[in-house]
């Protein structure tokens, strides 16, 4: 019978939820199509100041004298290498198999870095791929816990940004097994390959420093020089 009485009571609980009346604010959401959207078609040009600028920060790593390069390197964006041991100490780092990193592998890593000796192989280089600058010297992805809303594949915070080919870089450290190399680029300082890094001389940055430049309006554009059929991918943004 007390089951009953308490079906009963839950049954008009319900009904009454149900029944009660919500109110609404409507909201307009105006939409747009492309046919609608009105573009520029006059020609803008570019301040030279600005222009002259933007190329001053591009060349900024073979600007800057390697005694001062230590000195500014606080001011770009990206890890110190002390980030190493904050790694190393860190369980909560996860791979694309949603394990976490493990101990071992995490000290192989950082093993592979000699931080006393900090800068050990400065010079002045340029991206020869498009290639991708790490947090850590090594290609392993690090994604927070996969059980957090927005987390997980595939966003990886070991990933800075992308240097596409033609970016002046300095080099400032070499891994032991000459495999990686912790960079100062225009935009961010970090870990790069070394197989998509060259080394550069003064008579070839005073080649490369014509004071006219171009930068592709699209991507995927094949730029190829007369030597070879074919040279690297045009990339919007790349000098």
């Amino acid at each position: 019978m007390r089951h009953l009485l308490f079906l009963t009571f839950l049954g008009s609980c319900l009904l009454s939820c149900k029944s009660e009346n919500h109110s609404f604010t409507p909201i307009d959401i105006p939409t747009f199509s492309s046919s609608e959207l009105a573009y520029p078609e006059e020609i803008f040009i570019i301040h030279k100041s600005i222009s002259s600028n933007f190329v001053s920060n591009f060349f900024l790593p073979w600007s800057l004298e390697t005694s001062a390069v230590l000195d500014t390197l606080a001011q770009f964006p990206g890890k110190e290498l002390a980030f190493l041991q904050e790694y190393l100490e860190d369980d909560g780092w996860y791979g694309e198999n949603k394990k976490p990193h493990k101990r071992f592998i995490r000290e192989e890593i950082v093993g592979n870095i000699s931080t006393a000796d900090f800068p050990n192989f400065q010079k002045k280089g340029i991206v020869v791929s498009h290639t991708n600058l790490r947090r850590i010297p090594s290609n392993k992805p690090g994604f927070d816990t996969y059980s957090k809303a927005g987390e997980g594949y595939p966003f990886d915070y070991f990933q800075e940004t992308n240097l596409w080919a033609n970016t002046p870089v300095q080099l400032l450290h070499l891994s032991k097994d000459k495999q990686w190399c912790y960079v100062l680029s225009p935009y961010y300082k970090g870990w790069v390959p070394m197989h998509d890094l060259a080394l550069v001389s003064d008579a070839f940055i005073a080649d490369w420093r014509t004071g006219s430049y171009a930068m592709p309006l699209s991507d995927q554009i094949p730029l190829t020089h007369p030597d070879s059929p074919y040279a690297v991918t045009g990339k919007m943004g790349m000098v």
